[in-house]
Order: structure tokens, then C-alpha cells, then sequence
């Protein structure tokens, strides 16, 4: 049976006599998602590597140089090619190892290709033993309570890493779902999202270190593990959720310098009512859709023929005169690649728009113009836009 473990059930056996392999072990299954199996085949190599960004440009990479550092400000970086894993560990755990290496390992780190966890003189340990070392805590927390049982095991803390991510990771649900699938080496390498966090490590990272308060046990009782089971989403965490969008799904496609990128997703954020707001991938493509019109509205600048400055359609009674104009601006705009309509339509719902809105029998500004576009052009999104 499959059962969450407590946080506070993670620091009682981080606190207690048991020995440190065992704590570095656990740690590094619970907040990497790494399986026994995994972890069995780690080399001293693999931690170095995936600690190589904590080393100064012109300082010696090495494991004895490496454990000089605060392991409290070191999140390793675990890129196993041969698993397709990216993932990564919290500080604590990484303390945990530090550890274990400087009261077991210090005459035996020259060598890399050794063993991370090893037993005997250079031999690996089995994935089962891994596992026999993280029951052990079980001991421990029956003293605590008699009908633990033998809840306290590796597949239970990789259950209660899944948990605690569905609840804290604020992404797009589709990206969600593959980067628990990423930290889990659960993810082809040829797909779009394996292909972006191999580019983009320092992202991925910073997915990771929003979980990081929530898998550290020394703050189980931190205000409850400060807000782990909110169901919603404050504006920042929304403004977050939106540029995550944008860099995953679309940034490759759309190549925008940076400041159209700034200025999408902010026109995105402004159209977001944060009582609405939808993870879904669909309610997010059409946001951005909608964010391109208000983008491609911003950039377009409206020249009158007139000897005024300020640009102006001329009053006409016949509103379709005006309507007929204002469709010229949106195809010249390239908006008909947002939807699926063909241009006569277009003139229709321009016309009836007008006429409906009191845009008709009088001079249009360019103020007026970009309304009448967004207001026909945003249902058309909804009803038409999906991706």
C-alpha cells in the first residue's frame, strides 16, 4: 500500500542515531525522486558533475575542494543521460551527503569513477540494500507510534515528493505533468520539453527551488511548511505561470526579441481576472492569442492622409464603408492567422459590432478603432482560437 510519509516523519529520521549513509540515502530518494536503482549506480563523479556550477571559473574541480563549500547554498544539478533524468536535491540533503563523505570517504574521493554510496572496499550497493537502509528508519519512528509499521520506504517518499509537488508546482498542467515525468526520467529525450530543460537547466532549476521549502524537514514546522496545501493562485504565482507558458510553448516558435517578449506577456497578464484564471493549456493559448492582437495593435502605428496629425476614419453612414477599412487594418496585421474566418465574414461582424456599439455615423479614432478590432476579434478567439 502506497501511503504519503509526514514531513515532521522525514525529520525524526533525519534527527535520529541512525547512521548518516542511511539519512543521505533517504534524503536524496526523497528529494530527487531518484530510485534505489538510481541511486545504486551514482559515482563520485556524477555528484561532482552535478555540483560543477559552485566551483569558481579558475578553481580546481574536485571532491575534496567541493566539500570545503556550505552545502546549505549547493542544490546539485543530476543530469544521467543514460536514465533521462534531470532532477535535482534540496540543500538539506545535500548537507547530508557532505557528511557522509567527510566521516567515511575522505581517503577515497581521488578516484571518480568510485562509487557515490559504496560498501566493502569499491563495491556499489544494490538497489535492495538502498532500500533495507531507508526501512531502518521505521525503528524509529514505531517508538513514536507503535502502529507505524513499516511505513517509512523509498517508494513511499518518492509518493510524497509527487505529492507535495501536485500541490506546490504552478505551471501550465501539461508542462506540469512533464516535469515530474523529467525528474523521474520518465521522459523520452526527444520530446519538446526534454529538449528545452537540456537548453535551459537554470529553468528547470528555478521550478525546482519553489519546491525546495516544502522538502527541507528542518522546516516542518514553519508555519505548517508555509502554505503547502493553498488551492489557489496569487498574482505573482500567476505572473509566473504565464511567462512559463510563453518560454516553453511558444518562445521557440515565435522568436520575439526581448522586449516584445516582456510586452506579450504582460498584455497577457493584463487580460487575465485572477477569480477565472484556467491552467489549462487551451485558456492559455487563447490568452496569448488575444495577447498578439493587443501586441500587434501596440506596434501598428495608424497614419491619417489627413493634414492633421492624429489618424481618423471620416463619419460615413453606411457603417460597412468604415468596417471595410478597419478589416484591411486586421489583415494587414496578419490577425487571420489567430482564427478561422474567412475576410466577407469578418466585414459582417465588424458592421454589426459598429452598429450595436454606436461606432456607426461618426468619425472613428484610433483609440475607437483598436476597440472595435478587440471586441470582435477576442469572442472570435474564444469561440474559434483553440489550439
Amino acid at each position: 500500500m502506497v501511503e504519503i510519509i509526514s514531513i515532521e516523519d522525514v525529520y525524526t529520521a533525519l534527527c535520529s542515531s541512525k547512521p548518516t549513509l542511511y539519512k543521505a540515502v533517504a534524503g536524496l530518494i526523497f528529494s530527487s525522486t531518484m530510485s534505489p536503482s538510481t541511486i545504486a549506480e551514482l559515482t563520485l563523479n556524477d555528484f561532482l558533475v552535478a555540483c560543477c556550477e559552485y566551483f569558481d571559473e579558475d578553481e580546481e574541480k574536485s571532491v575534496e575542494n567541493l566539500l570545503k563549500k556550505d552545502p546549505w547554498k549547493i542544490i546539485p544539478y543530476w543530469k544521467l543521460k543514460s536514465k533521462n533524468i534531470i532532477t535535482f536535491n534540496t540543500p538539506e540533503t545535500t548537507f547530508y551527503l557532505f557528511l557522509y563523505l567527510k566521516e567515511k570517504r575522505m581517503d577515497d574521493l581521488n578516484n571518480l569513477a568510485n562509487p557515490l554510496f559504496k560498501r566493502g572496499k569499491n563495491n556499489f550497493l544494490t538497489s535492495s540494500k538502498i532500500s533495507s537502509y531507508v526501512t531502518e528508519f521505521n525503528t524509529i519512528l514505531n517508538l513514536f507510534n507503535e502502529d507505524y509499521g513499516n511505513k517509512f520506504k523509498s517508494k513511499n517518499l518518492i509518493v510524497t515528493f509527487e505529492e507535495i509537488y501536485d500541490k506546490q508546482m504552478y505551471i501550465e498542467i501539461e508542462n506540469k505533468n512533464n516535469l515530474i515525468k523529467l525528474f523521474e526520467g520518465k521522459l523520452a529525450n526527444n520530446s519538446k520539453f526534454y529538449r528545452y530543460a537540456v537548453k535551459n537547466p537554470y529553468k528547470i532549476k528555478e521550478y525546482y527551488m519553489r519546491l525546495v521549502p516544502y522538502l527541507t524537514a528542518r522546516y516542518y514546522t514553519l508555519n505548517n511548511q508555509g502554505t503547502m496545501y493553498k488551492d489557489y493562485l496569487d498574482e505573482d504565482e500567476i505572473s509566473r505561470f504565464v511567462q512559463d507558458f510563453y518560454d516553453i510553448e511558444l518562445k521557440e516558435d515565435l522568436n520575439l526579441d526581448y522586449a516584445q517578449e516582456q510586452l506579450l506577456c504582460k498584455f497577457a497578464e493584463n487580460l487575465i481576472d485572477v477569480h477565472s484564471f484556467d491552467k489549462n493549456p487551451i485558456f492559455l493559448s487563447k490568452l496569448f492569442k488575444k495577447a498578439f492582437v493587443e501586441l500587434k495593435l501596440h506596434n501598428y502605428k495608424f497614419v491619417s492622409n489627413k493634414r492633421y496629425s492624429d489618424f481618423s476614419l471620416d463619419k460615413n453612414i453606411d457603417p460597412k464603408i468604415n468596417a471595410k477599412k478597419i478589416e484591411e487594418i486586421i489583415c494587414f496585421l496578419e490577425m487571420y492567422d489567430l482564427i478561422n474566418i474567412d475576410r466577407n465574414e469578418m466585414c459582417k461582424l465588424l458592421i454589426k459590432y459598429m452598429v450595436h456599439n454606436d461606432y456607426y455615423d461618426r468619425t472613428l479614432w484610433d483609440f475607437d478603432v483598436k476597440r472595435i478590432i478587440k471586441g470582435v476579434m477576442y469572442p472570435l478567439i474564444d469561440e474559434k482560437g483553440s489550439v
